[in-house]
């Protein structure tokens, strides 16, 4: 598969960026107007390079200019490495060192330092401008060992270039192409007869022609009606790649500079994240809950800067923070975020987005919240997720890398030691929960089901319901319990050990013994002394109710009769009357000696065998066909296995 990467060019106006990206490519990326005019750049443009079959990178050539500098910081939000350019005959300059800082906060390692115009100055000042460029660089910047010396006219230094970037593609790391397609929107176009055109730099995953994708933060479904790159059309997109997308269905209202097209739902839009936040300037402070000028990707939001922790960030200090959007915006965990004050072009501060919510952090959340912030920015995912366990009783592994910075293979191996320890159980592919919440909930079932059958002797089970609601009264787990499959794997092995005996479409102990009270157990009695009589007749709760002259209570009758169903003493037929158990298995034996004697049992019989026709018979011998024991044929029914 072919590999892309960008390349961010940065460094002071005028210091020869753009000569640089014609000499090696060809292509003038100063393509308006009003930039040939002045002569700088004032939107980034982009230069591809063709390297090989196999490599094609594409150069991002920033503006230089400080009245520019939300383009620069848009054009640098998506790079994977970087050119620092800076003029042998002016060294260092405000702006170069500003490009430093926004390749810092958006974490852009990777580079190459070069050094232009060497032809304007001697080989002294050559040496001071490559001893001033080395000083000015982060130690933890990965740079091409040599500073390449560039000149325009000449064409010096191009050999040197080429090695420096065949060595800059050998530390860049592939972006994963089964991802879920991400592209933030940093150019737009709009074609008579053709439409809305989209152009970004693919951050993730990939994207084929008539592809649904979304458009974020406005939550718009449409189709990619085809894909380019360079002005070629592609059959499928890949990570680092530089793409128009002709879009369907899409007005220009709609859509602007800023959004992104992702995969449909695979990121959400949140109002609120949690970060911690370095303060790059040198001479202006961040204070809690002043309104600030936050980049993310290509957009930019006016937002509000909580800080966690002090409520002052001094020059060269950092804390956690959390920066509030007055609407909700697609983030990931551990995008870059960068600051500026709301309506001066200078850089402040950046960081990487730890956590993403939808909850405001406020002074009774702040120690908690930043325990966990302070665990994922040093990468201390254990005590993270001992945190974060020890809080929650379901830890839901799909929710957590939607809401926390934190590497997949860290939380898959976490998971995996907490399973073989046994401290937690899994109850669906993403959902684990602490063995000890399990312990607790499995004695609480057992306790709710005894107490409730002791104190209503009556009721057969409990059923599932009844349990959610009477176990929903620790709120604690009422998610738990509605949201989860946690309650019937519960349940499950609660039978499965003999713990508990489904009976009635609910669930009873098999440790309770239950005594009726003496009138519930005197009425008992006497439907089975009722029952008993009618020997093979069935009865119903009407029937008892009227032979006992409408003295006793019919529900009380009702609930009694259904008592001595799950007990086994009584069987309920198909149209909602009752027999003895013993009579039923009288009339199985009348039954299995008709059919002995003329292979059939049909309905001219029950007169002879049970002494009533197909009136009372119809349900009795339906209710023997529904438990298995005869079956009906076009002749009559016979034993469904004659071992019966």
């Amino acid at each position: 598969m072919q590999s892309f990467y960008t390349i961010g060019v940065v460094g002071h106006v005028d210091h020869g960026k753009t000569s640089l990206v014609r000499a090696l490519t060809g292509i003038d990326t100063d393509r308006l107007k009003e930039e040939k005019e002045r002569g700088l750049s004032i939107e980034s443009g982009i230069a591809p390079l063709i390297l090989s079959s196999h490599l094609e990178v594409s150069f991002v050539d920033v503006p230089g200019h400080r009245d520019y500098l939300k383009n620069t910081i848009r054009g640098l939000s998506q790079v994977d490495a970087f050119v620092l350019v800076v003029a042998a005959n002016e060294g260092i300059m405000p702006q170069t060192l500003e490009h430093i800082q926004i390749l810092e906060i958006f974490g852009v390692r990777n580079g190459i330092l070069v050094i232009t115009k060497v032809d304007l100055v001697d080989h002294e000042l050559v040496e001071l401008a490559e001893l001033e460029l080395r000083e000015a660089i982060p130690e933890s910047f990965n740079l091409f060992p040599q500073v390449i010396k560039f000149s325009a006219q000449s064409g010096e230094g191009k050999k040197e270039f080429w090695d420096a970037i065949s060595w800059l593609n050998s530390q860049i790391s592939p972006k994963s192409s089964e991802a879920p397609f991400r592209m933030w929107i940093d150019q737009l176009r709009v074609f008579l007869g053709y439409g809305t055109v989209a152009s970004g730099t693919v951050q993730r995953g990939s994207l084929k022609e008539d592809d649904l994708i979304e458009l974020l933060p406005v939550k718009l479904r449409i189709r990619a009606r085809s894909v380019e790159s360079h002005h070629r059309k592609i059959m499928k997109a890949y990570p680092g790649q530089r793409i128009g997308v002709n879009l369907t269905k899409v007005n220009q209202e709609e859509i602007e500079r800023g959004m992104e097209l992702v995969t449909p739902d695979s990121i959400k839009c949140v109002p609120y994240m949690n970060l911690c936040i370095k303060n790059f300037s040198s001479d202006l402070t961040l204070k809690d809950k002043q309104k600030v000028r936050a980049y993310i990707g290509t957009s930019t939001y006016p937002m509000q800067l909580i800080l966690l922790e002090k409520k002052v960030l001094s020059p060269g200090e950092e804390g956690y923070a959390q920066l509030r959007a007055t609407e909700s915006i697609g983030i990931l965990p551990g995008d870059k975020v960068l600051i500026t004050p709301l309506n001066i072009p200078k850089v402040v501060g950046g960081g990487t987005i730890l956590e993403v919510t939808q909850r405001k952090a406020r002074h009774k959340l702040e120690e908690p919240t930043t325990k966990t912030l302070h665990s994922l920015n040093n990468k201390n995912y254990e005590e993270f997720l001992s945190i974060l366990s020890s809080d929650n009783p379901l830890l839901d592994t799909s929710q957590i890398k939607d809401r926390y910075f934190i590497l997949e293979e860290r939380l898959s191996a976490w998971v995996a030691r907490q399973l073989e320890q046994k401290a937690f159980v899994k109850i669906s592919e993403n959902q684990f929960i602490r063995s000890d919440i399990i312990e607790f909930l499995k004695s609480n079932i057992v306790d709710i089901i005894n107490s409730t059958l002791s104190e209503n002797p009556i009721q057969i089970s409990v059923k599932k319901a009844e349990l959610i609601d009477k176990l929903c009264n620790n709120s604690q787990y009422k998610d738990l319990l509605q949201k989860t499959q946690v309650l019937d794997l519960i349940l499950s092995e609660l039978v499965s050990n003999g713990a508990l005996e489904v009976e009635d479409g609910g669930y009873v102990t098999t440790s309770i013994s239950v005594t009726l009270p003496n009138e519930l157990a005197q009425l008992s009695q006497i439907i089975i002394d009722f029952s008993q009589k009618s020997h093979i007749n069935p009865f119903s709760a009407d029937t008892i109710w009227k032979s006992y002259g409408r003295k006793i209570d019919k529900n009380q009758i009702k609930k009694v009769l259904n008592y001595l169903r799950a007990k086994r003493v009584l069987v309920r037929i198909n149209d909602g009357r009752f027999l003895n158990s013993a009579s039923l298995e009288e009339i199985k034996k009348r039954i299995a000696t008709v059919i002995k004697q003329k292979e059939f049992f049909d309905i001219h019989d029950c007169k002879d065998a049970f002494g009533y026709g197909r009136t009372v018979a119809v349900p009795i011998l339906e209710y023997l066909d529904r438990i298995g024991f005869t079956i009906r044929t076009e002749y009559g029914r016979k034993l469904k296995n004659e071992r019966n």
